[in-house]
């Protein structure tokens, strides 16, 4: 682990015990199984007596060599002991041979030590554990000498690729008791090892944009993601959302935080959505008092009640409504304890104030904060300004709480954001540290907070010119984009893994930025927007709206003034261009009319499944439905409808022996919904050909006419009516076998059986034939 970076305030990194076993022998790290004896493919299949054909003579040789074995009576554990020794060293001596290109001793990587370490491994004074600092500082000192020898280069990635297949096959397996041949500070050692080796490989050899885009196989470790949720009570979102842009390096790195131990409740959190922890219920909700600046010393009072010596204090209602006049929104004057509202002018100076409501500086009843609460913000907007005098805008206080001042607030958000002198973040995770020592930890820790995963904050960034960041002890202006130039323009490959973990957090703060400030000039706005939605959420889902709106510059007023059930409905009709890839998002759709190809939750995942691509035709909403055409289409004839949910399609092409398996989304469309419309002909919509792909998106639609006996019509106000029914994946047969059969069933008696018992069955479809890419289609 000490090839890692420490966080502040943090001394030491977890002991990594040194598992023992016979030392590595300095012949290559491939072929290292054979020689000693093992069948790896048996060990990472959990066929534990089938991986050495000596267990006895085996065990005996090995435990004389490692005192270890001295204290174990249970079976299991000795052979959970000699398998795990032979993994750790094959991986970890065997890639630092491979790494440096010259033998590598025990000693060189492992000493003598004593304590305890962060997940409980008790090493007592006889006891070794791994280091690999010495190691990795001549790796990075002979840089140029490996580099410049294409036979290492060759040859090392294929050795790390090989123990990222071994270390993921581990990982896949590690919930079951006799797979668990590696503790948890072993397992990720041996996995950060990997992957930060691999990092600087693909850095020396000139792969600058792949470790950019961070898109090398990474090596999980459900081991660590298990002990942050279960025992350290992190959100689960947060855990992948660290570990899948920062890598298994970063995930360590952030467990050392405590700020990431936030004390909420994640009972309802999962990996696949955003963390929802942070949402408010507006009628429960409590503005909280900051001690340090209340005269209220009783903890529990709401700051509401005649006695308490910090009360809200209020907008004046008057001078609210006036400041909305002339296309003018209010500002905030706090001075002599008492607010002063001032009408914006063009030239005026003022901050404007971005903040998570669950941070405790909302009020949903009325525009109005504690004392203690106006006194904090005039701080900070008086120490980034350097003057007592200066205005400041919050939503909590300058957003009506009451239509129609609370419609036109909002229109005027985005103007506000834009024409503010500066942006500053309160975010309690900055605000309780100080700066810390690293532009990288910096970084860091700004990714992490809550504001990241806020859908209003990430409007509030794109829309400021000066964006700020207030710690503790000072602010720190918005530098992602400069941090990203600066190291790349130094020699990257020669920095350290903090460079790498600051530059991918720079990476992904500046991403939703950098991509909403250049939307309007995509080919398609929406599925950009889209694709900045992941990990964000909001109290109202219907915010989202109202936010795509503001940023899309298209339809807020309409948006606004339509009621919540429509406001979905109301935004995709407001969309002039959208990809034809909108109809094979597999999140929930909307159940109207004219609308049912669109889809109905913005922040779902199946939502945002399919990656960004201009290369989709356009297709274009009406009030009667989606206008596309030009994708490709698979007519199925006769096809009884199923009577139980996981019933799949089958089907074959015109002149062709493969069958094809088609599975929907049975989350979200049920068989049973489509039998009023159902007529026995579909439709297919398909992403891609399924000749071209093993596996495709589609949708599932029921044409109004009978295709078959249909010329196609090249008069486009006359398109084919077809009923969006369901999203769909349609494969090879044999893919779905790989991918649902469980390893080892090979035969179709073995694949029966395993489908019947899932209550899995097949409708067989007899006929089937292409349609026209030409063809207009009009899918309501």
């Amino acid at each position: 682990m000490d090839i890692l970076p420490l966080p502040d305030g943090v001394e030491s990194h977890w002991l990594v015990p040194d598992l023992g076993g016979p030392d590595f022998d300095n012949q290559g790290f491939l072929g290292y199984d054979e020689r000693q004896g093992w069948n790896v493919d048996a060990l990472l299949r959990g066929k534990i007596t089938a991986a050495r054909k000596d267990w006895e003579n085996y065990y005996t040789s090995v435990s004389q060599e490692n005192d270890r074995f001295v204290h174990m009576s249970n079976t299991r554990e000795v052979i959970l002991l000699c398998a795990g020794s032979f993994l750790q060293t094959w991986i970890f001596f065997g890639i630092w041979q491979e790494a440096l290109s010259r033998p590598v001793s025990r000693q060189e990587g492992s000493v003598e030590g004593s304590g305890t370490n962060a997940v409980g491994h008790n090493l007592s004074a006889s006891n070794r554990y791994v280091t690999a600092g010495a190691l990795f500082r001549e790796f990075m000192a002979r840089r140029n000498e490996l580099k410049n020898n294409s036979k290492w280069a060759d040859q090392f990635d294929r050795c790390l690729q090989e123990a990222k297949w071994i270390l993921q096959k581990l990982d896949r397996n590690s919930d079951k008791a006799t797979m668990q041949f590696l503790p948890l500070s072993v397992c990720l050692a041996l996995s950060t090892l990997v992957e930060t080796l691999d990092r600087y490989r693909r850095l020396w050899l000139d792969d600058t944009e792949d470790v950019l885009a961070n898109s090398q196989i990474s090596v999980p470790c459900q081991l660590l993601e298990r002990k942050l949720i279960s025992e350290d009570g992190w959100c689960p979102s947060i855990v992948h959302r660290v570990g899948s842009r920062l890598g298994l390096e970063g995930l360590y790195f952030a467990s050392l935080l405590p700020s990431l131990k936030d004390g909420f409740d994640h009972e309802n959190c999962t990996t696949r959505f955003a963390c929802l922890a942070s949402n408010v219920d507006v009628g429960n909700y409590q503005t909280r008092h900051v001690s340090e600046h209340c005269d209220c010393k009783r903890h529990e009072c709401d700051h509401m009640q005649p006695e308490c010596a910090c009360q809200h204090q209020a907008m004046p209602n008057s001078d609210l409504v006036a400041a909305f006049e002339n296309e003018q929104f209010p500002l905030v004057g706090f001075q002599d304890e008492k607010i002063n509202i001032v009408p914006f002018k063009p030239g005026l100076r003022y901050v404007a104030i971005s903040h998570v409501w669950s941070d405790g500086r909302g009020n949903p009843r009325q525009n109005s904060l504690p004392m203690c609460q106006l006194r904090s913000i005039q701080h900070y907007v008086a120490t980034l300004t350097t003057n007592q005098g200066s205005h400041f805008w919050i939503d909590t206080l300058c957003v009506p709480v009451e239509e129609p001042l609370r419609h036109l607030a909002i229109l005027r958000m985005a103007k506000v954001y834009s024409a503010a002198s500066q942006v500053l973040v309160l975010s309690e995770e900055l605000l309780s540290h100080n700066l810390p020592s690293s532009p990288d930890q910096v970084l860091f820790s700004i990714f992490c907070c809550k504001w990241m995963l806020r859908l209003w904050t990430m409007q509030e960034a794109t829309l400021a010119e000066d964006l700020r960041f207030q710690f503790a002890d000072t602010i720190v202006p918005y530098t992602p984009r400069e941090h990203v130039l600066t190291v790349m323009a130094s020699d990257a490959a020669a920095g350290l893994v903090s460079q790498l973990l600051g530059l991918y957090a720079a990476i992904s703060i500046d991403q939703a930025k950098l991509s909403l400030q250049t939307v309007k000039h995509e080919k398609y706005p929406f599925l950009t927007f889209l694709t900045t939605l992941q990990f964000r959420s909001t109290s109202r889902p219907m915010d989202v709206t109202v936010c795509a709106s503001i940023l899309l510059g298209s339809g807020l007023s309409a948006v606004l003034e339509a009621q919540d059930d429509v406001k979905m409905q109301t935004l995709w009709a407001n969309q002039e261009k959208l990809p034809a890839s909108v109809l094979w998002m597999l999140g929930p759709r909307l159940k109207v009319d004219g609308f049912r190809w669109a889809p109905g939750d913005l922040l779902h995942p199946g939502t945002r499944l399919l990656t960004p691509s201009e290369d989709y035709p356009p297709a274009q909403p009406t009030p009667d439905g989606l206008l596309v055409s030009g994708i490709d289409a698979i007519l199925l004839k006769d096809v009884p409808i199923p009577t139980v949910e996981k019933t799949h399609l089958r089907f074959r092409l015109p002149n062709s022996s493969q069958r094809y398996v088609v599975f929907k989304d049975q989350d979200h469309d049920k068989w049973a919904d489509m039998m009023s419309f159902w007529n026995g002909n579909c439709v297919l919509f398909l992403a891609e050909h399924p000749t071209r792909r093993s596996e495709t998106f589609a949708a599932l639609t029921m044409p109004m006419v009978d295709l078959s006996n249909k010329e196609c019509s090249e008069d486009e106000r006359h398109p084919v009516s077809a009923r969006y029914l369901a999203g769909l994946i349609v494969c090879t047969e044999e893919y779905w076998y790989e991918r649902l059969m469980p390893q080892g069933t090979n035969d179709f008696y073995q694949a029966k059986s395993f489908l019947n018992s899932k209550g899995m069955d097949f409708v067989d479809i007899q006929e089937s034939m292409l349609v026209e890419t030409s063809r207009r289609w009009c899918i309501f």
